[in-house]
């Protein structure tokens, strides 16, 4: 895959076969998955360099070699935080003078080491997957000795030679200074090719990769002549060079854009480039165009693409209370005194930005904040104790993009719970009444209801402490504790509907369940229990119902209270 930048600061991808994905620079003006970034440099070079450098845009590196990985690890979070998968994706990566000019330099390259066919779980058994959709797909490393994307970057961009005084931008925040690149978009949009975001089909024949349909082929069609697969070899080649006649039709990607995405197909045909991106005509401002021309780090349909090639729901960000999509959790506060609401965009213990968030009056009460829209950022919902109303703030960041009353329920309901119940990457509601004992759910889009109806009704003794991904498929699960009995028991979910149910160890009465995540990153999240007489803290790692371990995690005194949990 090639990279180019032409005058205007556009710099052209472009996709080769199993010989790497390669970004070119051609003018100087110019429960989620786990991500392993593999680090192939030696001492003192590429990822190992020692040069002393200046911590800057969320970036803490002291070392250019450490800013180079720390910024390559937070593209790597940003994609997988958006996917489901049990196995590790590994990513094996080098920093390497590839040379180049004052005017052009290749910045790097990246792409699958293996494709698979004919695996358990394969959703067309004959065609070709890249190795970590396979790994997915299976729920095991079908080629161990293998690392799933092997990529390399340009060290010599750093330097004052190659494209002058243009350097890679190692910042988290997407502002580059001048002309500098930004590092972490090009990263996304590599591994995003590695992820299955490409055709193996050979453009200069129209042959298919051993005879054999690919995944991100099926879901192409050349309009008004005929499906991409089911072509001739010569018919393959004339629809990649059709222009605007070259359409993506996935269920995922049609669902999103009706009026047919494009493909690129340019005439005459860029070889590595045509066909394994978007038309940036007819879809500008996609990572996923052939050109670049600045910073994102938004994946926008390329989440759709690569739930067609066999990722299914793919979120722009799975990661709770994370209000500005950069994968990372943030921290918001009210005020109850003064009603304020603030909000501490935050990078681990860093804080990268902090202000205030719109204010309502002091009736309003937080109750909820999870990515309603679908869009990668937490938004907030509020509660009012007087009036029983729902209003809900869409925001980016700190930044409310629109505000608006959710359906009223009648005071004696509560909500209990935010959580993505039936995998399409949206938040939903979770109420329960009080008086009854009942318990409701809105599956959302944004502030409209999409479907609602009851859920399971437990004994009034049962309350909902916990919403979480427990057994790891994408979906948001329901936690129970009995006040009576101290017992806890679990509904796996899809949607409203409880696929099984039963029982989760019991504790003693004092200790009480605290928040829920996926405290060891293992796609599945776990359970924070508080003792409230002894200010111990413990942890169960779960697998659906199944403790897979437990023990206890560092006691505060007794005057802290964990608020953050879930």
């Amino acid at each position: 895959m090639s990279f180019n930048l032409i005058n205007t600061r556009s710099v052209n991808v472009s996709m080769t076969v199993f010989a790497a994905v390669m970004f070119v620079l051609v003018s100087a003006t110019a429960q989620a998955a786990t991500i392993q970034v593999i680090n192939l440099d030696g001492p003192g070079e590429g990822f190992n360099d020692t040069t002393p450098y200046t911590p800057g845009g969320g970036n803490p590196a002291t070392t250019l070699g450490a800013a180079r990985l720390n910024a390559f690890q937070h593209g790597a979070d940003i994609v997988g935080a958006m996917l489901t998968s049990n196995v590790v994706i590994k990513v094996q990566a080098a920093m390497n003078p590839m040379g180049g000019s004052a005017g052009s330099a290749t910045l790097g390259s990246a792409g699958p080491t293996t494709v698979h066919r004919g695996f358990t779980g394969a959703p067309v058994a004959s065609a070709w997957y890249v190795q970590a959709v396979a790994n997915k797909l299976t729920g095991s490393d079908v080629s161990a000795a293998n690392n799933d994307i092997n990529a390399q970057f340009n060290s010599d961009v750093d330097g004052a030679v190659v494209l002058g005084a243009t350097t890679w931008y190692y910042g988290y925040d997407a502002t580059p200074p001048g002309n500098d690149i930004d590092f972490v978009s090009v990263i996304l949009h590599e591994i995003i090719h590695g992820l299955g975001f490409l055709s193996l089909v050979d453009l200069a024949t129209g042959a298919k990769f051993n005879a054999g349909d690919d995944a991100y082929m099926l879901n192409l069609e050349h309009h008004g002549v005929g499906q991409y697969p089911a072509l001739t070899d010569v018919g393959r080649v004339n629809a990649s060079v059709s222009g605007n006649s070259l359409h993506l039709i996935g269920p995922q990607v049609l669902a999103a854009v009706p009026a047919h995405a494009g493909a690129f197909a340019p005439n005459p045909a860029q070889p590595g480039s045509s066909v394994s991106h978007f038309n940036e005509v007819t879809l500008p401002n996609e990572l996923m165009s052939p050109y670049y021309s600045g910073p994102m780090h938004d994946i926008g349909l390329a989440a759709q693409m690569l739930g067609d090639v066999g990722w299914g729901s793919v979120g722009a960000s799975s990661v709770p209370g994370d209000h500005n999509g950069d994968s990372k959790r943030d921290i918001l506060f009210h005020n109850t005194n003064t009603a304020q609401n603030y909000l501490l965009l935050m990078n681990g213990r860093s804080v990268l930005s902090a202000g205030y968030v719109r204010k309502m009056a002091a009736a309003w009460q937080i109750v909820g904040s999870g990515d309603y829209n679908g869009d990668g950022k937490s938004d907030i919902l509020f509660h009012n104790t007087n009036t029983a109303q729902n209003f809900m703030m869409l925001m980016n960041g700190r930044t409310v993009l629109s505000a608006g009353f959710v359906r009223k329920m009648a005071a004696p309901w509560q909500i209990v719970g935010s959580g993505d119940y039936n995998g399409d990457g949206k938040s939903d509601i979770l109420l329960h009444h009080s008086g009854t004992a009942q318990n409701y759910m809105m599956l959302m889009n944004g502030r409209t209801v999409l479907s609602k109806g009851y859920v399971r009704k437990l004994a009034a003794a049962w309350q909902i402490v916990g919403s979480g991904d427990y057994n790891g498929d994408g979906k948001s699960d329901i936690l129970f504790h009995n006040t009576n009995t101290a017992q806890n028991y679990m509904m796996l979910m899809n949607g409203r509907t409880v696929l099984s149910n039963g029982y989760v160890r019991k504790m003693a009465a004092s200790w009480q369940i605290a928040g829920s995540g996926d405290y060891d990153g293992d796609g599945k999240d776990d359970i924070l229990l508080h003792n409230t007489n002894t200010s111990q803290n413990y942890m169960l790692r779960m697998s659906g119902r199944t403790v897979l371990s437990a023990g206890y995690v560092r006691k505060m005194a007794a005057s802290w209270q964990v608020v953050n949990a879930d």
